[in-house]
């Protein structure tokens, strides 16, 4: 089976620390009061609203891959997923590659060897070292702004079902 854990609430960050959490944009609203009409000065735009769920998961999706740890026989035990933060390097839960002999890392259909490079078990967290990745690094906020109650969005892997958004 799989080794994952989902959570909703980020009020214990040791229990789980999702492959890409990103806060909407919200300084602005996404679209200006309207009666359905268009409004003067105001322009009609394709694609998702800004701090969307569709919109969060088009521009964070791309940093998000599955991390898969494998036994000495190359068969797959473990399943989660990770974050591009560095150039090939990855973000993703310990518990997730604990006693791996072999870690892969997929992105866009493709394959790649991945090595632990230093981990923070308090935290759950692990850097992977992925040669020859070229996911883009995900933008990182800071979690000094976030309030309880505020909507956030996860992309992970739960139960084997890869990128999926959670809010």
């Amino acid at each position: 089976g799989y080794s994952q854990r989902t959570s909703k609430v980020i009020e214990k960050p040791r229990s789980q620390a999702p492959a890409a959490m990103v806060q909407p944009n919200t300084q602005y609203p996404a679209v200006p009061p309207t009666d359905g009409a268009p409004q003067a000065g105001t322009s009609l735009r394709a694609g998702p609203e800004v701090g969307s769920p569709e919109a969060v998961y088009a521009t964070a999706a791309p940093s998000v891959v599955v991390v898969e740890a494998q036994d000495g026989m190359g068969r797959a035990f473990s399943r989660g997923s990770g974050v591009a933060v560095g150039l090939q390097q990855v973000i993703t839960n310990c518990h997730v590659i604990a006693q791996a002999a072999q870690i892969k890392v997929r992105q866009g259909g493709s394959d790649y060897a991945a090595s632990a490079l230093t981990s923070d078990t308090y935290f759950d967290l692990c850097l992977l070292q992925v040669p020859q990745l070229s996911a883009p690094t995900i933008r990182r906020g800071s979690v000094k702004n976030l309030r309880v109650g505020q909507v956030v969005y996860a992309i992970g892997t739960p139960q084997g079902l890869e990128r999926t958004l959670s809010q």
